[in-house]
């Protein structure tokens, strides 16, 4: 009798052992560390050249990579540990150097005076990289001669801003569920082109003043943009703003009147040109579209743009 007891209880104690070796392992937190190949607890200055790969790297100090500091990142997770008020910063200095393909950069920036990973450098070049649940999931400034092509925005606030900024290309990259904006132009584009070539937009803008688009002094090509969103969707246009765009499918519609985008066929061009801007509060359309355009104008009803 005394053995069956005993053998009861090492029973329940092998049960709660499996039990808590499961929560523990499911918890976001303890379970995220305990996959992680490196973790950040002081700031990381990156003052030579530096390279993680095939790595889960947690981070919970600031990440600054120098102007001598060259920083190369391949198959390498980067998650961000970040509370409520706080979280590291992650900021490539002019003339520093940064290299991202097939990585992830998560939860990252919490505000616009700390909205993520914040470039100054040019020259830079990111690829087959996924930017999640932070508050930017890139930010430049002063920059140009940036690639960043089959990469995916996703969760954030903002997708990509550019802050004074030029020859900028996206390449085949994806843009979803970015509540305030998929791209935000401040003073871009005007001395050398910054444009977007095979992209796809989806659901972003969730948030009632959110714009998928938003330039301010600012121009932007758009070249076969995939367009797949609620016609409730706007673009955000300033006096000295223009969206220039091209492609040989009906992709996507542009409401001139309104500035909202929509899927369908209405106003769209096929092969041609067309510029949507609000200079002088009218959008300009080239002349041998117009009667195109007037032609196309769906009827108007409750059903179309509300």
């Amino acid at each position: 009798m005394a053995h069956k007891h005993l053998d009861f209880g090492v029973n329940i104690i092998t049960i709660f052992i499996i039990i808590m070796i499961i929560l523990i392992s499911i918890s976001p937190v303890s379970g995220n560390k305990t996959r992680a190949d490196e973790i950040v607890t002081k700031e990381w200055m990156i003052n030579t050249d530096e390279q993680r790969k095939d790595q889960i790297i947690m981070i919970e100090a600031n990440i600054t990579v120098s102007s001598r500091g060259n920083l190369t990142l391949i198959n390498t997770t980067l998650e961000f540990i970040r509370t409520t008020n706080y979280s590291p910063s992650f900021i490539i200095d002019e003339h520093a150097e940064l290299k991202m393909s097939a990585s992830i950069l998560s939860k990252c920036g919490i505000n616009k005076s700390n909205p993520g990973l914040t470039i100054f450098s040019n020259e830079i070049s990111i690829s087959k990289c996924v930017f999640n649940n932070n508050y930017a999931g890139l930010t430049f400034f002063n920059t140009t001669n940036i690639t960043i092509s089959k990469c995916t925005f996703r969760d954030n606030v903002f997708g990509i801003v550019f802050n004074n900024c030029s020859n900028i290309r996206l390449i085949n990259c994806e843009f979803s569920n970015n509540s305030e904006s998929a791209i935000t132009l401040i003073d871009s584009g005007n001395q050398g082109s910054l444009e977007m070539v095979n992209c796809t937009i989806s659901q972003n803008a969730q948030k009632p003043k959110g714009n998928i688009f938003e330039l301010a002094n600012s121009k932007l090509r758009l070249i076969e943009l995939k367009y797949d969103g609620p016609i409730t969707e706007t673009v955000s246009l300033d006096e000295n703003s223009e969206i220039i765009l091209y492609w040989h499918r009906s992709f996507i519609t542009i409401d001139n009147n309104n500035q909202r985008l929509a899927a369908g066929g209405a106003f769209g061009y096929d092969s041609r040109r067309a510029q949507i801007s609000r200079q002088r509060g009218k959008p300009r359309v080239p002349a041998e579209r117009r009667d195109e355009r007037r032609c196309n104008r769906p009827p108007s009803g409750k059903n179309h743009h509300q």
